[in-house]
């Protein structure tokens, strides 16, 4: 057993081998990109994941981008959840092409500590959530209203 950064016991079964890890690499159909993470500290925390704020090298311009690690799991089994959910949020997020999602730049493989990195560019304001949060004088309604009543005319049959 060995500890992670969040302090938990990891079982070092429930690390993926080199072989399945580039395997993984292989099948979420990706560019692989390089990118530095700038900072120690997480800037975001979800239930899932944690994100940094680095930098990736763009036609020699350094840009920022948000990298996207998630936590380590402690068992085999969630291991392999966790796994097809990279695999999933992917293929999905790669074949997105919306005003209002961010695109996946690539994912940053890391073969000695078997993560992958997502990487999308950053965003001064933070989330939507962060913003209204800080900017309490924002126009909620302006800001998601329309996008609701295009997401509902889109359900609609």
């Amino acid at each position: 057993m060995s500890r992670t950064a969040w302090g938990t016991t990891t079982d070092p079964n429930a690390l993926l081998s080199e072989h399945e890890f580039l395997g993984l690499l292989s099948s979420l159909k990706a560019p692989r990109v390089q990118a530095t993470k700038l900072e120690s500290e997480p800037r975001g925390r979800g239930h899932y994941a944690v994100v940094y704020k680095g930098t990736m090298l763009v036609q020699s311009s350094r840009i920022a981008v948000a990298l996207k690690v998630f936590h380590r799991k402690n068992t085999r089994a969630e291991l392999e959840r966790l796994t097809k959910n990279i695999v999933r949020e992917t293929r999905v997020w790669i074949g997105l092409e919306h005003p209002n999602v961010l695109p996946l730049l690539g994912v940053c493989p890391d073969i000695e500590s078997r993560r992958i990195w997502l990487i999308s560019p950053w965003m001064d304001n933070g989330n939507l959530s962060e913003y209204l949060r800080h900017n309490t004088r924002a126009d909620c309604v302006g800001l998601v209203g329309p996008r609701m009543t295009l997401a509902s005319l889109e359900l609609t049959p």
